[in-house]
């Protein structure tokens, strides 16, 4: 007899637990954020002889560090206690679960997986469908007092109901297309979101953009290619940009039209080109339909990167003699909805 498909539970680290893997203990952290708050320091060096301030001013940065760490903790007594609740749902309909946690998303294999409950904020669906093609995704809202819950249409007493359904072949289906990019040495990574093609630091990208039959070696603070679940992201932020200085100088500028989650195409956009004796700024914004591609090719020597959703220490290396195919995913992603 075969084994039952799994169920994975991804969930992530709380603020608290990241601060305390920095400082071991709640008065170490504490002595921290009350240093980190401590805004009047300078004025207070300048007047030791005035004990009174200094007195008022110590006394109201222990007040500040004191709220951060019981606001921290609060955070994480709601999701850990979230957490828990849909474990034990979980366990009641005798899947083996798999708790898995955002670190170790790369190196985990769904493929035994009926489905993955994700447990956070919409950033960790991002992530996790990214990992786990194919296979439904029920998205539960950690804390719904503070998360907006955009691609987290449950809550935690509700995560039972989203794995019945799919296992019942009930559950209704969000497509959503996700962006591929392939280079020439055969690495490759896939996006929910988006892609940042360029540099590691602030400094300028250099490469060759070749879209629309056409190629152009660019200098640029970096290339954005956006799926249509991340066009309100990132990529709008250059889309504002360009409205926003269209309209200082009296032009008029469309929005570009939103892109649906299930919509087969993506919409790159350069951001801040320079216009050089060597290269041009005629290529700064598209579309990649699904049929085509575009090609960047890397003319850095060193610290050039590709990476996806925001996670910038998951990234590729993309160094002069790489070039990167950027394309509509084969593999799609699948939200369940409530």
């Amino acid at each position: 007899m075969g084994k039952l498909p799994s169920v994975a539970i991804v969930t992530r680290e709380t603020r608290m637990e990241g601060l305390l893997k920095r400082r071991p203990t709640k008065g170490a952290l504490g002595f921290s954020l009350n240093a980190a708050m401590d805004i009047g320091a300078v004025a207070r060096k300048r007047r030791q002889e005035q004990r009174t301030w200094e007195l008022e001013d110590a006394v109201l940065c222990d007040i500040q560090g004191l709220a951060v760490m019981e606001a921290y903790e609060e955070e994480a007594t709601v999701y850990e206690k979230n957490v828990r609740r849909i474990r034990n749902d979980l366990n009641r309909m005798d899947y083996p679960i798999a708790m898995v946690n955002r670190e170790l998303l790369s190196t985990y294999d769904f493929g035994r997986c009926m489905a993955v409950v994700v447990v956070g904020q919409d950033g960790l669906v991002a992530n996790t469908a990214k990992y786990a093609q194919g296979i439904p995704i029920i998205g539960v809202n950690g804390d719904p007092e503070q998360n907006e819950g955009r691609l987290l249409p449950f809550l935690a007493n509700e995560a039972q109901l989203g794995i019945a359904r799919v296992a019942q072949h009930r559950a209704k289906i969000q497509d959503i297309t996700l962006a591929s990019v392939e280079l020439t040495n055969g690495q490759s990574m896939l996006a929910f979101n988006d892609f940042f093609i360029g540099y590691q630091s602030h400094q300028s990208a250099r490469y060759i953009l070749q879209a629309r039959g056409k190629a152009e070696q660019q200098i640029s603070s970096g290339v954005i290619v956006s799926t249509g679940a991340g066009s309100t992201g990132w990529l709008s932020s250059v889309y504002n940009m360009t409205c926003g200085v269209a309209q200082r100088y009296g032009s008029t500028f469309a929005a570009p039209p939103a892109m649906a989650w299930d919509e087969p195409r993506l919409k790159w956009a350069v951001r801040e080109p320079f216009r050089t004796k060597q290269t041009g700024v005629d290529l700064v914004v598209g579309e990649i339909e699904s049929n085509d591609e575009i090609i960047i090719e890397s003319l850095m020597p060193n610290d050039g990167v590709i990476f996806s959703d925001g996670i910038e220490r998951d990234y590729l290396e993309f160094n002069s003699g790489t070039a990167a195919h950027i394309s509509v995913a084969k593999e799609r992603a699948q939200l369940v909805l409530r």
